[in-house]
């Protein structure tokens, strides 16, 4: 099951996320996506849950809202899930640059809480 949203900011632009929930067993972060447009970012709730597609977006929307594209998925992952690290792999490494533009990003990238 995938939700639509869209938000308006304070600007003119609109904004549109596509959701898919858990029971969405097509998306797997673990398959190899090979969205050249669009950037999904996912979650993982604790350390026995699975990871699930949170927001998947449109390459060409990042340059309406910000400059550096990590830096604000990772404020998307604050913003859905609380304190948090975004990683460039489901096991792999912390993203250690948040300073890149969009010629760098990635199809995926997962936030998760090592606390939680």
């Amino acid at each position: 099951m995938t939700f639509k949203f869209k938000f308006k900011l304070l600007c003119t632009h609109e904004l549109e996320i596509i959701m898919a929930t858990n029971s969405d067993r097509s998306l797997s972060p673990l398959t190899e996506y090979k969205y050249s447009t669009t950037v999904q970012l996912w979650l993982k709730i604790d350390s026995d849950s699975d990871w699930f597609s949170a927001l998947i977006i449109p390459i060409d929307e990042f340059i309406n809202f910000t400059l550096r594209p990590l830096k604000w998925l990772r404020f998307l992952g604050f913003t859905i899930f609380g304190q948090g690290v975004l990683y460039i792999s489901p096991n792999g490494p912390e993203v250690d640059d948040y300073m890149l533009g969009l010629e760098s990003l990635q199809d995926n990238y997962y936030y998760y809480s090592p606390g939680k």
